[in-house]
């Protein structure tokens, strides 16, 4: 809500330069933590506030991320630049489980005392280098000619985005649904499962995590790539589908316990059939939205589904296998949200064009100044 407003009234580039000090400013002050011995019960206190800074951070950088893409992208090529930001999250989950690694080697005393500081000190490089990179970009070109040259800017983004633009806004949700509850219970429930339940060591199965999200930084682009040959319907329709088929597999092979059947599941429902269409369906939500609303709406949208489907899965995958004792009902119940977004995304696709610029409705024209008539 707060990044959408600053990128929809003052520009793409200024809420992402904006979400990465915040994020860096935070990350460093979780390393730069007191000791609970030192403050006492203030250490976890600050802990929680600097994560919630993190969290809000988190929330207003995936749209903008995808909207300075998308609106920079040449003609035929929307659905391959948008899926590029898509890339972050797996780069980043390699990343830190790698530095995480070579601080983890540390005698006991020396991780606890001092060491797991590191990872978080070492943000400082990126936040920098990342500033440098997001200053030296042009704002984007639908923002400048669309929105701020006409003075055309929403006096209350999210507001005209809920009031112009809910069917858009819940539809998005919806479509996020599915794939944000697979990646959770893919890389949260399922490690916690596979461990406690089957018998799998953690070093295990966080390999086959690290290799299947490795795989992402792969097959996202590759979805965007064949959206834009082929079509956004075909390639986020074949990634739901196969998808909501694969996490049976997927859950029924973790069951087995052994490594190799474990890391195929992941490798074909995970790796490939999620990330295809997670990869291809970036474009069309930002072509969901018009310019001038279009970063509160993307972002809105996403959140909503983060905290309904990704945020309450661990806790919905808990209480089903409970109840009923089989991995199957996890894997049922992700299957249906996975097809309640099935349907979200056939609906916005028969709305909405990728690469074209859709017309303000209505209410957005009254509200932007009219263009003087040409000599």
């Amino acid at each position: 809500m707060i990044f959408g407003h600053i990128g929809d009234r003052i520009g793409r580039k200024n809420a992402l330069v904006a979400t990465l000090i915040v994020m860096g400013v935070a990350t460093i002050g979780i390393g730069c933590l007191p000791t609970y011995e030192a403050v006492g019960v203030l250490a976890p206190t600050l802990l929680l506030l600097l994560r919630m800074v993190q969290s809000m951070a988190f929330g207003g950088e995936w749209g903008g991320a995808v909207l300075i893409a998308y609106e920079h992208a040449p003609p035929g090529r929307r659905c391959f630049f948008a899926s590029l930001p898509q890339t972050g999250l797996p780069m980043g989950v390699v990343l830190g489980n790698a530095v995480f690694l070579a601080v983890a080697s540390l005698p006991s005393n020396q991780f606890v005392a001092w060491g797991w500081r590191i990872p978080f000190l070492l943000s400082f490089v990126l936040v920098i280098f990342g500033i440098i990179v997001r200053l030296k970009i042009s704002e984007t070109p639908e923002f400048e000619e669309e929105v701020k040259e006409r003075g055309a800017q929403a006096r209350v983004p999210l507001v005209e985005a809920f009031r112009v633009h809910w069917r858009q806004v819940i539809l998005t949700g919806g479509a996020f649904l599915g794939f944000g509850l697979f990646a959770t219970v893919s890389i949260v429930y399922l490690i916690s499962y596979a461990t406690e339940q089957v018998g799998v060591s953690r070093s295990a199965i966080l390999t086959i995590v690290l290799i299947t999200t490795a795989l992402q930084l792969i097959v996202f682009p590759l979805g965007g790539v064949l959206a834009d040959r082929f079509g956004v319907r075909r390639i986020v329709l074949t990634g739901v589908i196969g998808s909501a088929i694969g996490v049976f597999v997927q859950s029924v092979l973790v069951d087995t316990g052994q490594f190799g059947w474990i890391l195929a599941g992941y490798v074909l429902a995970f790796g490939f059939f999620a990330s295809i269409g997670y990869g291809a369906f970036a474009a069309l939500f930002a072509a969901a939205f018009s310019a001038r609303t279009r970063y509160s709406g993307l972002s809105l949208g996403n959140t909503l589904a983060t905290v309904i489907g990704a945020g309450m899965g661990p806790f919905v995958a808990t209480v089903l296998m409970q109840a009923t004792g089989t991995i199957v009902s996890v894997a049922g119940y992700v299957a249906v949200v996975l097809v309640i977004s099935g349907v979200c995304l056939t609906i916005l696709m028969r709305q909405v064009t990728v690469g074209a610029r859709p017309a303000p409705p209505r209410e957005e024209t009254a509200a932007a100044p009219a263009e003087p008539a040409e000599p």
